[in-house]
């Protein structure tokens, strides 16, 4: 008996609309996903337009953005770093192209506030160190130009308010150990051996007084503005 592609029973016959022998729904409100009256299947193991196990759309009422056929995301209320719609990941630890500890950024997609690649932060609440919306970083054991252990400024942005090449604060709420709205910076180095300094900046004069310290205990200490007292070293033997 030949195969038939129409499917009876008692007496009744179902025929598939378009005569391919697949069941086909063409009555009332189910008019599946892409609207041809059959029956469409989503769901796992699905073997898609290509072959592959994926879901592939190739109906006209899914369009990605950029129209490659990938699922893209456009919000609202994200905007990256830069304003371009693109997601921005910026991390810590970061080394450069050049080799040092900034941002380096070489993609055209990503400029900067000030167009020089590097992270800009513009918000209302942020101003930086110098007031000029970059993201200012101030990290302890810094060689200034000078080749000590004091930051020091030479660039044009930032103006030294007594023109001793340490950085000073003269806003509001910082005033420093001392109260002379400077920067008071108290650190150590352990590393090597050399003199015990302490360093009394007053704006006017600097004072040092020193004590050699032996080669099992060798430190530096600078104290900028902290104090204006005589020092003293009570311990002379290690």
């Amino acid at each position: 008996m030949p195969m038939s592609l129409n499917w009876s029973h008692c007496g009744g016959e179902f025929t598939g609309v378009d005569g391919d022998a697949e069941m086909d729904v063409a009555g009332g409100d189910f008019t599946g996903i892409d609207g041809d009256a059959e029956m469409d299947v989503s769901g796992g193991d699905f073997t898609g337009v290509d072959g592959d196990a994926e879901m592939d759309v190739v109906g006209r009422d899914f369009t990605g953005v950029d129209g490659d056929e990938e699922m893209d995301i456009t919000g609202g209320y994200f905007t990256g770093a830069d304003g371009d719609g693109e997601m921005d990941v910026t991390g810590g630890d970061f080394t450069g192209v050049d080799g040092d500890a900034e941002i380096d950024v070489t993609d055209r997609d990503f400029t900067g506030v000030d167009g020089d690649a590097k992270m800009d932060v513009v918000g209302e609440d942020f101003t930086g160190v110098d007031g000029d919306a970059e993201m200012d970083i101030t990290g302890g054991y810094f060689i200034g130009v000078d080749g000590d252990a004091e930051m020091d400024v030479s660039g044009g942005d930032f103006t030294d308010v007594d023109g001793d090449a340490e950085m000073e604060v003269v806003g509001g709420d910082f005033s420093g150990i001392d109260g002379d709205a400077e920067i008071d910076v108290v650190g150590g180095d352990v590393h090597s051996v050399q003199v015990n300094r302490i360093s009394l900046c007053s704006g006017t004069a600097t004072i040092y007084s020193t004590a050699v310290i032996p080669k099992k205990f060798p430190f530096i200490l600078h104290v900028y503005s902290a104090l204006h007292a005589d020092i003293k070293f009570p311990h002379t033997q290690f």
